[in-house]
């Protein structure tokens, strides 16, 4: 499945949701709109939920990583965490967790952009179910969540579900 694109189609449903507020015209179109947006993350979640406890018994999900290279999404603990943001000029932290359904749709993307020769950027990945209190200590209400650090510091975060340019935009717009 391409979850790229479905990603794309539905932050523009969400953009387009933005931008007609308060006109009354819309509001079936609207509230259709978001019945879809609702619909397609309850799936989405219920398939991952689904999912997690067979790819825990099969040892599929994402073990610990922690060599360094520009071409590896790394499974961080705090302290390899720190260690990558000091060290590294440019690290893309994706909280995520294992039964939610937009954070496996950025899995893919995620990847790409780790193995981007272009983007020049670590990309570090926090299991918030692993690691609660590293995904408290950076303020993270919602997953998906993408924390962008430059030279040591945070310079932006977005909550959320992102295809492959979207998350391009994201870094190259820092």
């Amino acid at each position: 499945m391409n979850y790229d694109l479905l990603i794309q189609q539905l932050n523009k449903l969400e953009e387009w949701l933005e931008s007609t507020k308060g006109k009354y015209a819309y509001y079936p179109l609207r509230w259709a709109g978001y019945v879809l947006l609702i619909a397609t993350m309850m799936i989405s979640n219920l398939l991952a939920v689904i999912r997690w406890p067979f790819a825990e018994l099969l040892g599929t999900n994402n073990q610990d990583s922690t060599s360094v290279t520009n071409h590896t999404v790394h499974n961080v603990n705090e302290d390899q965490l720190q260690d990558l943001i000091k060290t590294q000029e440019l690290v893309l932290v994706d909280f995520w967790a294992d039964w939610c359904g937009p954070c496996i749709m950025m899995n893919k993307p995620i990847k790409r952009i780790a193995e981007s020769e272009d983007i020049g950027c670590i990309v570090a990945k926090v299991n918030t179910v692993r690691y609660p209190d590293l995904a408290e200590k950076h303020d993270v209400k919602g997953l998906p969540t993408l924390l962008l650090f430059e030279n040591g510091s945070l310079s932006k975060r977005f909550a959320g579900a992102l295809s492959y340019s979207e998350i391009k935009a994201f870094i190259k717009q820092s």
